[in-house]
C-alpha cells in the first residue's frame, strides 16, 4: 500500500525507519499506541495501512502493561522479523551500492506528504492529519525564531 505504519518510541531507530519508508516511496504513518486499540484500528483502516513496523520489545512491554492493541495487533510487523529476511548477500550488496553510487536515492520519488499523524480523538475517533515537507520546514523555521539556541545550549539530554 501507499502508507506504512511505524510504531516505535522516539529514537534514532524510528528516525532511520521513517527515512527508509520515505525513500521506499511510502508515506509514513506514526502510530500512537496510547490512544487505545479502537482508535489505533480506526486510524489504520482509515488510511488502508496494512503493516505497522514495530519492535518486539515494545510489543512485549505493552503486553506486560496490559495494553491491548485489539484488531491492530494483526498488522504489527516486528522489525526483528524483517531483519531475519535480509540475507548477508543483501547486506553486502547494499553496503557496496552505498559506497559506489547514491543514484537510487536520487531517483527516489518522495511523496508530497511527509508524514501522517493522528489527532487524540478526544472529540470522537481520531482524524488523520497529513503533514507536508513544507509544513515541517515551516515549523522548524518558526521554532528557530521563537527559541534562540546558543553554542553552549543543549537540545538533548545525552549522557556524557
Amino acid at each position: 500500500g501507499e502508507h506504512l505504519g511505524i510504531m516505535l518510541p522516539a529514537s534514532g531507530g524510528a528516525a532511520v525507519l521513517y527515512l527508509a519508508a520515505l525513500f521506499a516511496g511510502k508515506i509514513p504513518v506514526m502510530v500512537n499506541w496510547t490512544i487505545g486499540a479502537r482508535s489505533v484500528t480506526h486510524g489504520l483502516e482509515l488510511l488502508g495501512v496494512r503493516h505497522v513496523v514495530t519492535a518486539q520489545a515494545l510489543l512485549a512491554k505493552l503486553s506486560e502493561q496490559g495494553t491491548d492493541l485489539g484488531a491492530a495487533q494483526e498488522r504489527m510487523l516486528p522489525i526483528e522479523e524483517l531483519g531475519k529476511r535480509i540475507t548477508h548477500l543483501d547486506k553486502l550488496g547494499a553496503f557496496l551500492l552505498g559506497r559506489i553510487s547514491w543514484a537510487p536515492l536520487r531517483r527516489a520519488r518522495v511523496a508530497d506528504t511527509a508524514v501522517v499523524l493522528f489527532t487524540s480523538g478526544s472529540e470522537s475517533l481520531p482524524k488523520a492529519v497529513p503533514l507536508t515537507h513544507a509544513n515541517i520546514l515551516t515549523n522548524l523555521r518558526e521554532g528557530d525564531v521563537l527559541v534562540l539556541v546558543g553554542a553552549t545550549d543543549s537540545l538533548a539530554n545525552l549522557p556524557s
